[in-house]
């Protein structure tokens, strides 16, 4: 415990701590702070224009809206996909162009030749955006497997792939009375403060997923430029005891400060909706659950990586995970879980899918809480091979 209360003071005094807490409230502020300024919390009324968006499973909205998509670019020869989380806009040559086309023809049940009319050289949409081409023959289950057809033809990493095809375009229009359950159950189950705890959350979990990270690795290097490594190699002190202290030192303080950060825009949410409306206490339990596993794994990362290799490795590391985990997560960021890093909730309320895939989230959240615990352990034993006078470089146990 003396230890630990060491590290933290030395931490304290580490300007890259605080250059790194400065970093993540400006990221957090510059999203979550303008939205909460400008999200407006009232009850639907009869015959709005846009009462916004909500999933459904229904295939005949699935297909009508995949297809409408896939008609779009075809039209103009341009299709997006994000190939291992990596943009990228792709214009098909005449041989695979030819092959999409026959793909369409098979799911509208339009000639080739009419299909073709639809594509011109001026990259011009010649259908009207709201026609609605479907050839009755084609089963849902043939339906997605030839648009699973046309992500292979595409290189992969499209929304028009098996695993995406439901999720991306599974959306309709809210109804009226859809809108109205939607925020009563924002009243009653998240007492408000609840729907805004989940997307102070989804910002704060895309700047927790990656700059600590920076944090942890700089601290360890830093006893290299001080010499104080040698040092620590001597000391009666035990490797097992050394880690846990550092890496409870970063996650406590680091926790502390984003519990600060929820404090402030939870008395703003008080302010504006009153004690009755709010409970306080959820902004506090969903950073806890949501935050924290995240944060635990890009410590542990940056410790292992360091007492590992003796390089910044980890940071290259978490950054090709970091990125990849968000580009993921971005095709579905108004309820993104699954087995994200980053989790996804994007977009006040939502609550239903919130608590429809709850149970998901804690044993997403469970997981990575034991992923951390087992990068730290496996760092505590490096450490101590190390100690013993045998050294780990990647990957390689050497005398």
């Amino acid at each position: 415990m003396k230890l630990m209360f060491t590290e933290m003071k030395r931490i304290l005094k580490n300007p890259i701590f605080w250059i790194t807490v400065v970093l993540i409230f400006v990221f957090i502020q510059s999203q979550f702070g303008s939205e909460l300024n400008m999200s407006k919390m009232n009850r639907p009324l009869p015959n709005q224009e846009n009462y916004g968006m909500t999933k459904t499973n229904d295939m005949a909205t699935i297909r009508e809206n995949a297809m409408g998509h896939l008609l779009q670019e075809y039209s103009i020869n341009s299709y997006t996909t994000y190939p291992y989380g990596f943009y990228r806009d792709i214009e098909l040559n005449k041989e695979k162009n030819e092959q999409i086309s026959k793909v369409i023809s098979a799911l509208s049940g339009i000639s080739l030749e009419d299909i073709k009319k639809l594509q011109n050289d001026s990259g011009t949409y010649q259908a009207k955006p709201d026609d609605k081409i479907f050839n009755p023959k084609v089963t849902d289950e043939q339906f997605i497997e030839l648009m699973d057809k046309v992500d292979e033809l595409l290189g992969g990493g499209s929304v028009y792939s098996k695993k995406l095809i439901s999720s991306r375009f599974g959306e309709r229009p809210k109804t009226y009375d859809e809108a109205v359950k939607d925020y009563e159950l924002m009243i009653k189950k998240d007492k408000i403060s609840g729907a805004y705890a989940r997307v102070f959350c989804d910002y704060a979990g895309i700047v927790i997923g990656i700059i600590p990270v920076f944090l942890a690795v700089a601290f360890w290097f830093q006893d290299k430029r001080s010499k104080c490594e040698d040092l620590l190699f001597t000391r009666s002190v035990s490797s097992s005891k050394l880690i846990i202290s550092r890496y409870l030192a970063l996650l406590i303080l680091l926790s502390i400060f984003l519990m600060a950060i929820a404090s402030y825009y939870n008395l703003q949410i008080i302010k504006d909706f009153g004690w009755n409306k709010t409970n306080p206490l959820y902004f506090y339990g969903y950073t806890l659950i949501w935050l924290m596993p995240t944060l635990m794994v890009v410590l542990s990362l940056g410790i292992f990586s360091t007492v590992a290799t003796n390089s910044p490795l980890g940071i290259l590391v978490m950054m090709i995970w970091w990125f990849l985990d968000v580009m993921k997560g971005a095709r579905s960021i108004d309820g993104g879980y699954g087995h994200s890093l980053v989790l996804r909730h994007n977009i006040v309320g939502n609550t239903q899918l919130y608590l429809n895939n709850k149970n998901m989230i804690f044993i997403n959240r469970g997981i990575y809480v034991l992923l951390a615990i087992v990068i730290l352990f496996i760092s505590m034993k490096i450490y101590d091979l190390k100690r013993e006078g045998e050294v780990f470089v990647y990957g390689i146990y050497k005398k």
